[in-house]
């Protein structure tokens, strides 16, 4: 969430969303670093990264 409020973002030729809605200060940056863990079970793969990613950007909105 940002305290200047969200901005919503198309993705093109999303399977399952078609637009999002993130903090407005997230237009500012160029890239973003994740520095997380892999979870302890098998199925876990990359979803440490991408949930802290996507839990960590969104504001919120449906």
């Amino acid at each position: 969430m940002d305290e200047d409020g969200d901005v919503s973002l198309s993705i093109p030729g999303g399977k399952w969303l078609k637009e999002v809605a993130v903090g407005e200060h997230s237009l500012k940056y160029d890239s973003m670093r994740s520095i997380t863990h892999f979870k302890g079970h098998i199925v876990g793969g990359f979803g440490g990264s991408l949930k802290n990613i996507s839990i960590g950007c969104t504001s919120g909105k449906v």
